[in-house]
């Protein structure tokens, strides 16, 4: 976290988790119907931008722990998000999947 209170982490098991890392000890903020792939939190440490490998982009509140899908782009996947500092924009980069499912290098 940009205040260094500790981090975040997505979980295997579909659920986003704060951890104090002076304490060791974690908990659950919120679950997710989808595992998230990457991550990245804002710099005033409010939000948190996630990345899905079935499509979604997902924004999240930190201060109250809610969930917006901004961009849904099934059955592409979405594998990497940031913030730019600036605060103005969010980034984000995608895996064009063809039929068959495989990844494909038209755009």
């Amino acid at each position: 976290m940009p205040d260094n209170s500790g981090f975040i982490s997505a979980s295997s098991d579909l659920s986003l988790v704060f951890t104090n890392h002076l304490t060791g000890k974690s908990k659950v903020l919120l679950r997710l119907p989808y595992m998230l792939k990457a991550i990245d939190i804002d710099p005033t440490g409010h939000y948190l931008a996630g990345a899905s490998l079935t499509g979604q982009l997902v924004l999240v509140d930190l201060t109250d722990n809610s969930s917006t899908v901004l961009v849904n782009e099934t059955p592409n996947r979405i594998l990497s998000v940031a913030f730019h500092p600036t605060r103005t924009s969010l980034v984000y980069g995608t895996e064009v999947i063809g039929e068959g499912g495989n990844p494909t290098a038209d755009l």
